[in-house]
């Protein structure tokens, strides 16, 4: 049983948004938002850009600690 009153907007679920697929899931539910007539045209172009934003910082630091192990394992030989 909830003990929310009733008008009380729900809680906030935390996204954990820590890999271009979970990115991908986020927006693919977006847009399935906004066909529905849940998000407006505007709320989705903000949640898109930022998405895309997020994919190339995760990209950038996923090729970081890549470029960044190959140097260790270089520098060991």
């Amino acid at each position: 049983m909830s003990t929310q009153k009733p008008g009380t907007p729900s809680p906030r679920r935390r996204l954990r948004l820590t890999s271009v697929d979970a990115v991908r899931g986020y927006l693919a539910g977006c847009l399935q938002r906004l066909e529905n007539g849940e998000l407006d045209e505007n709320g989705t172009k903000a949640r898109c850009y930022c998405a895309q934003a997020l994919v190339r910082i995760i990209e950038g630091s996923d090729l970081e600690r890549r470029i960044r192990a190959l140097e260790e394992k270089e520098n060991v030989q």
